[in-house]
């Protein structure tokens, strides 16, 4: 629930309890029929106005309505209705009253704790210095570091194919060998590559003496 304007009017808390205390004793005939549990009949108490059905017949709103117009969700019309019969009606008044208890309170619990002036100014000025190292922040800086990322895989890919070349280049071509294909007899240089010295198997390149591509690739272990 909120202070609101109550649908426009200038009303204040003080004048409407005000008034209805003023008119609770010398209110006459105000009287609201209350059911007498477990007897079948009714009687009456003068100067209280339950949640029963016969609040309809008595004009007292409802409790829906109450907190409606306390809360300032009622059109200037039906705003200025309640208005005027919280000031003849001091049982609706009090339930105002409670709804302004209940409000206070809630609003006491749910208030922040205080902070004195020096927490509140550290805050503010370690929150400010933030902002200001990102936006003084270079982004060349978060592009090094993936260029930085970027030359490392580029050099290890480098000393990966320096190291093939090395190895092929320590192994003699092999003698040549003749093989046989689908249109003959043909002859070729092997070009013997190591795959694994460890395994002892070594991978080896057919081309042939025209110069032509490489026709097959023939894997043996010594």
């Amino acid at each position: 629930m909120r202070p609101c304007g109550r649908g426009g009017g200038s009303r204040s808390r003080a004048r409407v309890n005000e008034g209805a205390r003023s008119r609770v004793s010398g209110h006459e005939g105000h009287r609201c029929a209350v059911a007498a549990r477990g007897s079948g009949g009714a009687t009456t108490r003068p100067g209280r106005c339950e949640v029963t059905s016969v609040r309809s017949q008595q004009g007292c709103p409802s409790e829906r309505r109450l907190h409606a117009w306390w809360d300032g969700e009622l059109d200037a019309h039906s705003s200025a209705a309640i208005a005027r019969h919280l000031e003849r009606c001091a049982p609706c008044a009090h339930r105002i009253e409670r709804l302004a208890v209940l409000e206070e309170v809630s609003a006491r619990a749910l208030a922040p704790p205080p902070v004195d002036a020096a927490t509140w100014r550290a805050h503010t000025d370690a929150l400010r210095e933030a902002i200001e190292r990102t936006r003084e922040r270079p982004p060349v800086v978060r592009l090094g570091r993936w260029l930085g990322a970027l030359s490392a895989a580029a050099a290890a890919v480098l000393l990966a194919i320096t190291a093939i070349v090395l190895q092929t280049a320590r192994h003699e071509p092999a003698p040549v060998l003749a093989f046989e294909s689908g249109a003959g007899a043909n002859t070729a240089h092997v070009l013997e590559l190591s795959v694994d010295p460890t395994d002892g198997y070594s991978a080896g390149v057919m081309f042939p003496r025209d110069d032509s591509e490489p026709v097959v690739i023939v894997l043996t272990r010594s």
